[in-house]
């Protein structure tokens, strides 16, 4: 039985300090973002990974570098493509989308203008992962993105992916899966918090 966990990445370096939707855009982590990865890697400093695994996106490769100094880049581990919205900060997409953004603030199916299918996504994160697994033997940790890892667990917990919601996932949140043909999920560990930093 193998396990792989999957972590989001640490808190991005977000421009004015301001919320921004970053799919595709590339952000580094922040000094607090390289704080909560580092006590995220230490946290699990006793599992013996394989291989560690991250998208090409640099916030998810600087929080991988911490579980390991040569961490695997896989295509089809990066976050959704946000479309229009793809960094924008949040303020701005209140105001020239209202009506989507409040929609999806309750149903992550609702398209965003121009975005990546959630379908799409979780087919080419599958692909991704089954890669990893193909090129790893023991457990496996995969530094990955939140809503392409909300997709994906509905998926496995056989959901609607606009039950996506269900799964908040803050920065460094580690969810647990065993693998033995299929992922089960066994645990959602949640990431360091402003109260333990």
């Amino acid at each position: 039985m193998r396990r792989v966990y999957l972590f989001r990445h640490a808190l991005p370096d977000f421009p004015n300090e301001e919320k921004y939707c970053i799919g595709s855009t590339d952000l580094p982590l922040s000094p607090l973002g390289h704080t909560q990865a580092r006590l995220a890697a230490e946290s699990f400093r006793e599992i013996p990974f394989d291989r560690v695994f991250c998208s090409h996106l640099t916030r998810s490769r600087e929080t991988a570098l911490y579980f390991s100094p040569s961490p695997i880049v896989l295509e089809g581990l990066e976050e959704l493509c946000a479309g229009e919205w793809d960094g924008l900060p949040f303020s701005v997409i209140r105001q020239r989308w209202p009506e989507v953004y409040e929609a999806r603030g309750k149903n992550l199916h609702i398209p965003i203008p121009g975005a990546e299918r959630l379908t799409d996504g979780q087919r080419r994160f599958l692909r991704a992962l089954d890669q990893a697994l193909s090129m790893s033997e023991g457990d496996v940790a995969v530094v990955s993105h939140k809503t392409i890892m909300q997709g994906f667990l509905c998926y496995v917990e056989d959901l609607s992916p606009e039950d996506g919601l269900r799964f908040p996932l803050n920065y460094c949140s580690c969810c647990v899966f065993t693998y033995d043909g299929d992922f089960h999920l066994e645990s959602i560990i949640p990431g360091p918090t402003q109260e333990n930093i």
